[in-house]
């Protein structure tokens, strides 16, 4: 099968395993028990692991707070921030990831009023319009760095200008940016950030919460004293090896692997562009993080389209939506019609596809095309003349 899902879980890199398994032969040991040398060993895994993190992202090891994903991070960073505040209101892009959108609107029956900004028609924030949303009285606002369903890459540098202006902290989910964006919360001067290893080739099951130095966050787990109270529960010390080791071959990779993906991406848009009548794109043409491309075929059921690729995967939208019957709410905030929203896929790359799976894809998508939506295809564009 031609794996075209990495944004919604990039397979594990065989380092990355190697890392983990090594851990793992070593035997157990609680990171947090400080009466025996096998806590002693796994307290120095997780202090390394934290360590490799905080440096990638230009931040401090003490500012770095293991999750169990991206989710749980979003969590904490909007829930918790709010809570340890005084100020009644928080803001979110139209476009964020649900489990940001439900973190925000969980706040609304404690008294927060819950604003959304709303973004142009390539996926972008409205500036303009994001700065008359923040006042005085906003204690956060939340924009992701890259997005999930179109890749849009976010102006977070300028957001975090409007929420310094009025002494609103910013949360930016980074977990679609990291290992295909340079990422530095120097440069973004941001709050908050959270991340996803799974995302960036490592272990389901484990993430990260940045917290700036002096901005406090009302812990959501409760129980021991863990991660200096803000998260309880016992740290596991293999998927955070695997994490940190990830994080490590992401950001020394970066450079080879933005060319690489970049590359895949405009060549299955332009084979397919030259194939299937009327097909667009959704997001920016440049802007988007590389591997990822969202396209759009006119009166198509994505689906149904997917369904008749048995040889492919991909997305119609995010895998944290599924089962959710609602269109797409990322194409819905960007303007676009029901048609369109209903014959989009999302097609991603990562660091283990070839430049084979671009070809291969392509024939896949339009041999499915053949049979739902023959009309579509261009004069001998029949898989069977490829």
């Amino acid at each position: 099968m031609i794996y075209l899902d990495n944004m919604g879980s990039a397979p594990l890199d065989p380092r990355v395993r190697a890392a983990m398994d090594h851990v793992l032969d070593e035997g157990p040991g609680n990171p947090h028990a400080t009466s025996h040398a096998a806590g002693w060993r796994a307290a120095e895994h997780v202090t390394e692991a934290r360590r490799a993190i905080a440096g990638l992202l230009d931040a401090s090891p003490s500012e770095v707070v293991f999750t169990s994903g991206a989710t749980e991070a979003n969590n904490l960073a909007i829930k918790g921030a709010a809570l340890a505040g005084k100020r009644r209101t928080v803001a979110h892009s139209a476009i964020e990831h649900p489990c940001v959108i439900a973190s925000a609107n969980a706040l609304a029956p404690l008294g927060f009023s819950v604003n959304s900004v709303t973004v142009t028609e390539d996926g972008i924030v409205d500036l303009e319009k994001l700065e008359r949303l923040i006042d005085d009285d906003t204690s956060l606002v939340s924009v992701m760095l890259a997005n999930n369903e179109t890749g849009a890459i976010q102006p977070i540098a300028e957001i975090a200008d409007l929420c310094l202006a009025r002494g609103a902290l910013l949360h930016c989910d980074a977990a679609q940016a990291f290992g295909r964006l340079a990422v530095s919360v120097k440069e973004l001067n941001v709050d908050l950030l959270s991340l996803s290893a799974h995302k960036f080739h490592g272990p389901m099951g484990i993430g990260a919460l940045y917290v700036r130095e002096g901005v406090n966050i009302a812990p959501q787990m409760h129980g021991g004293s863990q991660q200096g109270g803000l998260r309880s529960g016992t740290v596991p010390v293999p998927l955070v090896v695997g994490m940190g080791c990830a994080a490590g071959i992401a950001v020394s990779d970066l450079e080879s692997d933005i060319k690489r993906l970049s590359a895949f991406a405009d060549s299955l848009y332009e084979q397919l562009s030259d194939a299937i009548e009327g097909l667009a794109m959704n997001g920016p043409s440049k802007g988007r993080v590389a591997g990822c491309l969202n396209i759009a075929a006119p009166g198509v059921d994505a689906e149904g389209w997917l369904l008749v690729c048995p040889g492919l995967a991909a997305a119609t939208g995010s895998a944290c939506a599924s089962g959710d019957q609602r269109p797409s709410h990322v194409l819905t905030a960007m303007g676009a019609s029901s048609d369109r929203i209903a014959g989009s896929i999302r097609l991603s790359f990562g660091r283990l596809n070839s430049a084979t799976d671009v070809s291969g894809a392509a024939m896949e998508l339009i041999a499915g095309l053949e049979k739902v939506a023959p009309q579509l295809l261009k004069r001998g564009a029949s898989p069977v003349s490829q």
